[in-house]
C-alpha cells in the first residue's frame, strides 16, 4: 500500500508493461490487480500480488529436500537473472488472517485516523513443503528507480549499501549499488546466513570491507574518519586475529538437529561448500565486491560465471 502515489509513480504497478519475454521476467512479482481506498490519511493506492512463499534465507535450506547446495545455487542464478532483466530495463532495484481489535490503554475512543483492528499477515513459514516451488521472485521494488533518475539516498539496509554510499561519495547511487547489493546476496542465499549484519554500524560495515576485500581507494582510506580506530596506515587489522577472507567464510558449516517431543535428537542436517565450490563462488564475489564501481562485474557476465555451471 502507497499513500498519495498514483499508479505511474509506484513501479510494483508498472513492470507489467516491461517485455516480459525477456529472461528473467518470470522472477518479478508482478501485481493481479490494483485500487485505491480514500481515507482520514489520504488516497492509499493498493497491489494485490500472487500468493508467495517464504523467503530464501536464512533458514529455507532446512526444508529442501534434494541437493540442497544445487537449489540453492539455483535459486542465487534466478535472482541474478531477475536483476539482469531489470538492468537490461535500466531499472534498479534499490488460510485466513487472524484479526486484532485495537484499544486504547485507557478505553478512549482512537482518531478517526487510527485503524479500528489489525490484521496479521499469514504465517508462510509454516506452508507445508508441497505447496512450494523451485522457483524464486522478486518482490518489493518501493526503492527502484531508473539509471537516468537516481535519487539522493537509498532507503535499503546499510549491509547491503556498498562502501561508496556508506561514505557518502558524490554521484554514489546508480547500477553499480545493485551489483554490491547482488554480491551480498549471492552469500546470503548459499550460505544461508548474511555476510553483513544489520546490528554494525556504518564504521563496523566498512571495517568488516575492508578485511574481506583489502584497503580502500586512498580517497576513501583518507575520506573514512574512524579508518585508525581499526586499521594501521597500511590497512593491517589492529584487533586480534587478522585471518578474514570470503574463503573462509564460505567454508564455515552449518548445522541443525532434529528433535522429537521429548527433545532428544533423532537426526541432524549439514549445510556445506566443498572447496571446489568455496574458490569458484569467492571469485565470482570478489568481482562484484570492487571497490571502483565500474569495476564491478554486470549481471549479464555474472550469468556467465562457472560457479553457476556446478
Amino acid at each position: 500500500m502507497a499513500s498519495d502515489l498514483n499508479s505511474d509513480e509506484i513501479f510494483d504497478a508498472t513492470l507489467a508493461d516491461l517485455d516480459q519475454s525477456i529472461p528473467g521476467a518470470q522472477y518479478i512479482a508482478l501485481p493481479l490487480d490494483q485500487f485505491s481506498i480514500e481515507g482520514p490519511n489520504g488516497s492509499h493506492h493498493c497491489l494485490v500480488l500472487p500468493p508467495l512463499g517464504p523467503c530464501v534465507s536464512p533458514r529455507l535450506w532446512t526444508r529442501l529436500e534434494k541437493d540442497t547446495a544445487a537449489s540453492l545455487r539455483k535459486f542465487a542464478y534466478q535472482t541474478t537473472l531477475a536483476l539482469d532483466f531489470l538492468h537490461k530495463n535500466e531499472i534498479c532495484h534499490g488460510g485466513n488472517p487472524e484479526e486484532n481489535q485495537v484499544k486504547t490503554e485507557t478505553g478512549e475512543e482512537l482518531p478517526i485516523s487510527n485503524p479500528r483492528y489489525l490484521v496479521y499477515p499469514a504465517d508462510i513459514i509454516r506452508l507445508g513443503n508441497e505447496y512450494l516451488t523451485d522457483e524464486i521472485c522478486v518482490i518489493d521494488f518501493g526503492e527502484s528507480f531508473k539509471f537516468s533518475s537516481p535519487p539522493e539516498d537509498l532507503g535499503i539496509p546499510e549491509n547491503y549499501l556498498p562502501p561508496e554510499v556508506l561514505l557518502e561519495c558524490p554521484n554514489a547511487i546508480g547500477p553499480a549499488c545493485d551489483l554490491w547489493a547482488l554480491g551480498c546476496s549471492l552469500f546470503e542465499i548459499r550460505q544461508q546466513i548474511p555476510l553483513f549484519y544489520m546490528i554494525y554500524d556504518n564504521d563496523e560495515l566498512i571495517a568488516e570491507m575492508v578485511r574481506f576485500f583489502g584497503k580502500l581507494p586512498e580517497d576513501w582510506w583518507a575520506k573514512w574518519e574512524a579508518q585508525e580506530d581499526w586499521f594501521d596506515p597500511d590497512g593491517k587489522w589492529l584487533r586480534g586475529e587478522s585471518k578474514f577472507s570470503l574463503e573462509i567464510a564460505l567454508s564455515k558449516p552449518r548445522e541443525v538437529l532434529d528433535m522429537d517431543e521429548n527433545y532428544k535428537v533423532v537426526g541432524k542436517k549439514s549445510l556445506e561448500t566443498s572447496e571446489d565450490e568455496q574458490k569458484l563462488m569467492a571469485d565470482l564475489l570478489y568481482q562484484l565486491f570492487k571497490y571502483d564501481p565500474d569495476d564491478r562485474i554486470c549481471t549479464e557476465e555474472a550469468l556467465r560465471h562457472e560457479w553457476f555451471k556446478l
